[in-house]
């Protein structure tokens, strides 16, 4: 997701997949671009379970919210619908935790050194 501009009493899609089951985290702030305007609109979470549509749950606008894609979530659409023109900003991932990228390597790595103890204390 990028950074982007919603236009007031637009729909605004910001995420949608059609075919995917990768869980995704989503965490972005929003901002109002006039200067002192309080923060009004919906978030609208569309997610379906497998190939079953799910109905749109729509949750009040916040400075900050953190959205979570499923694995079963096959279909799912994230949008935005302000009151007044807003600014979407991504927040960036911290490099706190294990990516999945290196959990997949060491897994590989692990794999390979017991074929190896393996075929050689096998002999």
């Amino acid at each position: 997701m990028n950074a982007a501009n919603a236009p007031a009493g637009q729909r605004t899609i910001l995420y949608q997949i059609r075919q995917g089951s990768i869980p995704i985290d989503f965490d972005f702030t929003v901002e109002p671009l006039g200067e002192g305007e309080p923060l009004e609109g919906e978030l609208e979470i569309t997610a379906s379970s497998w190939i079953i549509p799910g109905t749109p749950q729509r949750i009040p606008l916040q400075a900050r919210h953190q959205v979570r894609r499923g694995m079963w979530n096959t279909f799912f659409t994230l949008a935005i619908i302000p009151e007044i023109d807003v600014r979407i900003t991504p927040v960036p991932r911290s490099a706190g935790g294990l990516s999945s990228f290196f959990v997949i390597i060491l897994i590989i790595a692990l794999i390979i050194v017991g074929a190896a103890l393996f075929m050689f204390l096998g002999r």
